[in-house]
């Protein structure tokens, strides 16, 4: 089983203790803000957006998965007419649905800005989380990087980070896990 996290930061701007040295924005609700005397606009905010729903898309077609389990739903306030269609899925969404790979775009979208916190798995292959500060965390039943480098080539192209982690960081985890 291999431990995988994805991210907009470079890793060697890391400290040894595996913190990220510079002021970079964590959030949809930062749209508007100033980091390292740029704003982040909506349009670059939707940029990286869109590469982060692509790269859980490149491991989940990588895997040959069409459909995934949604688990551990947790709701918290989603900001009525931000996006209409959002808002509908929001209100419809529940814990262990299946989603297609049609329309997990929306439940990604989602969770990455903090409307929902959930975990995605499919069949003892993949588990997907998020995290705070914009990462997304990946365990996947592979039993060596190397299986994976056409995954890594492809999320790396999207100008995004793939880093092997020790452990899946959730804790309190009720989806099941990814063995052997």
């Amino acid at each position: 089983m291999i431990n995988l996290r994805i991210s907009k930061y470079n890793p060697k701007n890391r400290d040894n203790s595996n913190n990220y040295l510079e002021e970079d924005w964590i959030s949809y609700s930062d749209i508007g803000k100033v980091f390292n005397n740029k704003t982040l606009t909506k349009s670059l905010y939707l940029d990286m957006e869109n590469r982060y729903i692509n790269s859980i898309l490149v491991f989940l077609n990588f895997f040959d998965i069409s459909t995934i389990s949604l688990t551990n739903l947790e709701k918290y306030h989603y900001k009525e007419n931000t996006d209409k269609e959002l808002n509908k899925i929001f209100e419809e969404v529940n814990n262990n649905d299946i989603l297609s790979l049609n329309n997990i775009k929306h439940y990604i979208r989602l969770a990455l800005r903090g409307y929902i916190w959930c975990e995605f798995h499919s069949a003892n292959k993949i588990k997907i989380s998020f995290g705070y500060d914009y990462y997304i965390y990946i365990s996947i039943l592979v039993n060596s990087i190397q299986k994976i480098t056409p995954i890594i080539n492809n999320v790396e192209n999207l100008g995004l980070y793939l880093e092997e982690i020790d452990n899946y960081p959730i804790e309190n985890s009720d989806a099941p896990s990814v063995q052997d």
